[in-house]
């Protein structure tokens, strides 16, 4: 019951939010415009806060109700059919780190996954892989890439199948201690269950001992849409430090990862600035998309630029402009350990015409309560412009790391990790479109709340940059990601969606 004494304080507030409302409907003559680069429109803004939902989150930011203090708080209210979460990983005794997990399924046999992740079960950190031929409820895990212990480290694990049903491992590879850093990619026939020794594609130039210049985040996709002039290209991308900026650099391979295109650089970072955490989407015409995160001078968590640019038919007749999506207050971290705002771009085509398509990209982003929301993106005329909507923000919980997918049929996935008001409990959120990303629907993915790691303690513990989703050919979802189940310990997780 609410004493006289809130009641006397959210009157006040109701009357705020009515008065808002009138006013930008009167100037915006109830129109419901789309966003601009740079903001949500008013008008949704205005209609959000008059929504139960986002009342209860003003009441909230005003302290007239109490803030929910666990994301266990979610569980009952929204759901979805998926599965048990299924353990990737070993739980390892003594207890070791696994973080920073892809997968993909293979086309040709909706049974067999593969998936990859850090690993600090050997050393300092090794890229790990991970095989399944039951449709992801059971899975072998090696802790490290054939060939990699050449050098001590190696991370940033990102898989991919071609249409054939090979499988291919990027990451980067090399001695951090002594900042000799590349970026490999290896290769299974076998569904996962061998992988050749590292070939590498972007070659540190300066070699051991020098730290001016170096590799960093890779990411790869394959092109297996049917009838792609692009057909079973693997793309590339990574980040290439030198002195003066960040750079994303992409290169493409049409023979199943023998030999490379000459690298070619995307971004265009003014000096000092970095871009990085790129994506890349393939497109059923041969062109590619790639997306990254344009960080300012003042870096994560200021005014970052989320920026997509085209290259026509594998790049081969050129490279469009640099397009930018939003410029947005970008994340920092998740309570006390790591995060980035991670622009994800996927390709899917149209509900109304499957023989065009919609690129959509989704990234997290400081929300006008000050609180991290998840944000997609969506562009019909082939990344020309964009329109922006915002999904996945409730009042209870605050999210990070989306990952897409889309379905030949033109069906969008997303997840995302959601964490409490109070960052002590974390979970996974889903939800999927079908009409071109104008309406959601999903719910909580994860059995249960997992504890947030703090970049602290030795060693210091982590969710990791990212999570990812795939799905299979008999249309189930496959999410994956880090959970720290119980004391010290992350391990990889998945699921099976319906």
């Amino acid at each position: 019951m609410i004493s006289k004494r809130t009641a006397l304080r959210v009157i006040p507030a109701i009357a705020l939010s009515l008065l808002l409302f009138f006013s930008l409907s009167t100037a915006l003559g109830l129109k419901n415009q789309d966003a601009n680069q740079d903001t949500i429109s008013a008008i949704e803004f205005a209609r959000q806060k008059l929504s139960s939902i986002v009342w209860l989150s003003t009441l909230r930011e005003h302290g007239l109700i109490p803030k929910v203090s666990n994301f266990d708080a979610l569980q009952g209210e929204m759901n979805v059919n998926f599965g048990m979460d299924s353990m990737v990983s070993v739980n390892d005794s003594p207890p070791a780190d696994q973080d920073e997990p892809s997968i993909a399924a293979n086309p040709n046999n909706h049974n067999n996954l593969v998936a990859g992740s850090h690993d600090m079960s050997l050393r300092f950190v090794d890229a790990a892989y991970y095989y399944s031929f039951n449709g992801g409820l059971n899975w072998t895990h090696v802790h490290r890439l054939p060939g990699t212990d050449a050098k001590p480290n190696a991370g940033d694990a990102v898989v991919a199948f071609d249409s054939n049903g090979n499988a291919y491992y990027s990451y980067i590879w090399g001695d951090f201690g002594r900042s000799d850093i590349s970026i490999a990619v290896s290769k299974s026939t076998d569904g996962g269950v061998h992988w050749s020794d590292p070939h590498v594609v972007f070659q540190d130039p300066d070699g051991p001992g020098s730290f001016s210049k170096l590799w960093d985040k890779d990411w790869m996709e394959v092109d297996n849409w049917p009838g792609s002039p692009a057909m079973n290209a693997i793309y590339l991308t990574g980040t290439f430090f030198d002195p003066f900026a960040g750079h994303i650099v992409y290169t493409h391979s049409m023979d199943g990862g023998v030999t490379w295109e000459k690298p070619f650089e995307v971004s265009d970072p003014m000096l000092g600035t970095t871009d990085q955490l790129s994506s890349i989407a393939p497109a059923p015409d041969g062109n590619v998309f790639v997306a990254w995160l344009d960080l300012q001078r003042d870096g994560f968590g200021g005014s970052d630029i989320v920026k997509v640019r085209r290259g026509d038919l594998m790049g081969h007749l050129g490279w469009q402009p640099i397009k930018t999506v939003q410029t947005i207050t970008g994340l920092s971290n998740i309570g006390a350990s790591r995060a980035a705002s991670n622009p994800t771009i996927v390709v899917a085509p149209k509900p109304t015409n499957v023989l065009d398509y919609n690129v959509y990209v989704a990234y997290a982003a400081i929300g006008r309560d000050g609180e991290p929301e998840i944000r997609v993106a969506v562009s019909t005329d082939k990344g020309n412009t964009w329109t922006i909507k915002k999904i996945l923000d409730s009042n209870k919980v605050q999210e990070f790391f989306p990952a897409l997918a889309g379905e030949p049929n033109g069906k969008v996935h997303l997840i995302a990790g959601a964490w409490s008001s109070s960052m002590t409990k974390y979970g996974i959120v889903q939800a999927s479109s079908s009409d071109g990303g104008t309406t959601w629907t999903g719910g909580i993915v994860s059995d249960m709340a997992y504890s947030l790691p703090a970049l602290s303690g030795s060693p210091s513990y982590m969710i990791g940059d990212y999570f990812d989703v795939d799905f299979s050919s008999d249309g189930r979802i496959h999410p994956i990601w880090t959970a720290r189940m119980s004391g010290p310990e992350n391990d990889i997780l998945t699921d099976r969606g319906p």
